[in-house]
């Protein structure tokens, strides 16, 4: 088609058709001389999309970045020639699309599982940056939460800012928005005579860091660090003295040793031979604080 030749109108005419001139808009559709088409409108539509609908036309794409606080991000924004204007085939159509918002604010991600969290630093533009777990053991997928995250929630950010995060179980999570406290200072219970195991239930809400065990009798081949063994074990002697302030994050040292054990220290056997009382210094062990005693308790002798 020739340069300046009409192509079509709106309205459309068949010859007879009468119209009050004034008030109306004719719009001439005029040939450019070359093949053309009308721009597709693509607004909306991502960028990848738009691109592609774009060259199926016979238009070539010139892709412009934008900022856009309310277009999301690689939504095109508007195309020049706009949409629905006739343009060449083979020309160049301008297409403007968004980069998201030039800040956005970081989202609060402790307490979600593992893949809600990721999908909103996605959905916010944000990346992960690495992760870590709290405990320094694999955590299974099922059960993953996040406990901590740098930056921290609430500030504002550019878009594509590394977020690290630190994982752990539920427990994990529970066991962080939850510390135990423990006193800096605390009064020594009497635990002598007491058997292990009633031992540690009466110290437990001192918070006592841990337990270092001295036998008695070198024989004993009672175990401290057995739940089995503990309701058999008896405390001899102990450091601190009850009643004398020590802070329970350093322990406490407890002399042990069997029934028969606390029997002879209490009423040693009189003989007409010298007695030799059994060495304390020897086979000491230390015993978490955080081992959970067994639950069974014989009377005391």
């Amino acid at each position: 088609v020739l340069p300046d030749i009409v192509l079509r109108q709106e309205p459309e005419s068949d010859g007879e058709l009468r119209i009050e001139p004034q008030g109306v808009t004719l719009t001439l559709y005029i040939s450019l001389g070359q093949d053309s088409a009308v721009v597709p409108d693509v607004t909306g539509k991502s960028f990848q999309i738009a691109d592609i609908e774009l060259r199926t036309e016979g238009f070539l794409v010139k892709f412009t970045p934008e900022v856009s606080a309310t277009v999301g991000k690689d939504t095109v924004i508007r195309t020049e020639p706009a949409s629905g204007e006739l343009a060449p085939k083979g020309s160049t159509v301008e297409l403007f699309y968004s980069t998201g918002p030039e800040y956005v604010v970081m989202p609060g991600l402790q307490g979600l599982p593992y893949d809600q969290a990721l999908s909103l630093l996605e959905e916010n533009s944000l990346l992960l940056g690495g992760e870590s777990s709290i405990s320094g053991e694999t955590i299974p997928d099922n059960d993953k939460y996040v406990i901590k995250q740098s930056p921290e929630a609430g500030g504002k950010y550019p878009p594509n800012t590394l977020v690290v995060i630190t994982v752990g179980t539920a427990k994990n999570l529970y066991d962080y928005l939850n510390p135990t406290t423990v006193p800096e200072e605390a009064v020594m219970l009497e635990v002598r005579g007491l058997t292990f195991a009633k031992a540690m239930e009466e110290m437990e809400p001192l918070g006592v860091g841990s337990y270092k065990m001295v036998r008695w009798n070198p024989a004993t081949t009672l175990d401290p660090n057995k739940a089995e063994d503990r309701t058999k074990i008896y405390i001899i002697e102990q450091k601190p003295e009850p009643g004398t302030r020590f802070k329970p994050s350093e322990g406490v040292t407890l002399t042990y040793g069997s029934a028969a054990d606390l029997e002879e220290y209490r009423n040693p056997t009189t003989t007409t031979t010298t007695t030799t009382t059994p060495s304390t210094t020897e086979a000491t062990t230390t015993v978490p604080s955080t081992t959970e005693p067994d639950p069974t308790e014989p009377e005391e002798p």
